[in-house]
């Protein structure tokens, strides 16, 4: 008995040596995801957009995602801006005709040694913002 008890304190402590052992991410992050989608109503069609943003060490990475369509001859687009720390990010404005798809996601390197990021997303008709929405913030260290 006292042998088996023996054998079985030395596996645990073996165990925990290799979690120990396991080295941890250098960085990590909480927050980010889709926004909610919203829309714009036509007389004969609804478009819908979500904002989207995650981070993946050393990259955020925004997308968007644009359902239903314009009618033909609308002068529509989808606007898609990055946000660091409250404020937009140069290079970091993404635009799309209003058809449908997933667009992105897109790396940004650039990064402050910690913060917040978003992306705003606004339908724009006739060069007049109509709808604007964002992503959830992403925290990174």
């Amino acid at each position: 008995m006292f042998r088996a008890l023996k054998h079985m304190g030395a596996a645990v402590v073996a165990v925990l040596a290799v979690l120990v052992a396991v080295p941890s991410p250098a960085q990590a992050s909480s927050g980010g995801g889709c926004g909610p989608r919203v829309s714009w109503h036509f007389s004969s069609s609804t478009l819908y957009v979500t904002s989207c943003i995650s981070f993946g060490s050393p990259h955020l990475k925004p997308d968007f995602y644009v359902e239903g369509s314009a009618p033909g001859g609308t002068n529509c687009t989808v606007v898609q801006q990055m946000r660091i720390n409250g404020s937009a990010v140069s290079g970091g404005r993404h635009v799309s005709s209003c058809v449908a798809g997933h667009y992105g996601p897109w790396n940004y390197a650039v990064l402050p040694p910690s913060g917040y990021a978003d992306a705003r997303i606004a339908i724009v008709i006739n060069g007049v913002e109509q709808v604007v929405s964002y992503s959830p913030y992403v925290y990174f260290p």
